[in-house]
């Protein structure tokens, strides 16, 4: 009867993920997943609706740990496509050993933005943490498992300390067939598994979620990359 009590899971983003997951994101390289990650991040950082879905609004923290040398024009493209500027998402353009000392170091990163019994309560609670990619931010190696299963060890710690969704960009195998790279380790951590495909035809982007913990899978969603002026 506890059990059948039990809240049911609120979503971050309405059919993608729920609150407090672990997400994975993946795709060969190129494939724009790094822009759907940064445009998720903006979205939840400012409350805006994205492609239909509601969110769920709170700040979002960005481990830029690859393809730093255009962040800077892509967020900044977001902010004039949306008229938005000043957005609760804080970037480190440093890698983060989620292996090693990288929990303790997110931890006491995040602590700015936890609250503080002596003080008023804050709004920086942290809803959404990306790591971009795994490949930086993991000196192990993918394919054991025992270096996978710490990793995912290093995520859970993030998820249950800080109470965020922590979503991790992630590159295909040599083997699409397989999917992900490295241990299947991930794959049976992950609450949610989405991948990304391209259409030459028409240059468009899906989304196919593969994996969808506590809920029924979503269907592919169709996106396009647009150019901004300037």
């Amino acid at each position: 009867s506890q059990l059948r009590n039990l809240a049911e899971p609120q979503w971050l983003v309405e059919r993608l993920f729920p609150t407090g997951a672990f997400v994975v994101l993946y795709s060969p390289p190129g494939y724009g997943k790094s822009w759907i990650a940064l445009d998720w991040a903006f979205h939840i950082a400012t409350g805006k609706i994205w492609q239909g879905l509601p969110v769920k609004q709170g700040p979002v923290i960005y481990i830029a740990a690859e393809g730093r040398g255009g962040l800077g024009q892509r967020v900044g493209a977001w902010e004039t496509y949306y008229g938005s500027t000043e957005a609760p998402v804080y970037f480190s353009l440093e890698p983060l050993d989620l292996l090693e000392d990288g929990p303790d170091e997110l931890r006491s990163a995040c602590s700015l933005f936890m609250p503080n019994p002596s003080e008023p309560e804050t709004d920086l609670v942290p809803s959404f943490i990306i790591v971009d990619t795994l490949a930086r931010c993991f000196t192990g190696d993918e394919n054991e498992t025992a270096d996978m299963a710490q990793f995912v060890r290093g995520v859970d710690t993030l998820r249950q300390e800080l109470g965020a969704t922590v979503l991790v960009v992630h590159h295909m195998g040599k083997d699409w067939d397989r999917g992900e790279r490295g241990s299947s380790v991930l794959r049976g951590a992950a609450d949610t598994m989405i991948r990304v495909t391209r259409k030459k035809q028409d240059d468009s982007m899906a989304l196919h979620c593969s994996k969808q913990k506590d809920a029924t899978e979503f269907e592919d969603i169709t996106l396009r990359l647009l150019p901004v002026e300037d």
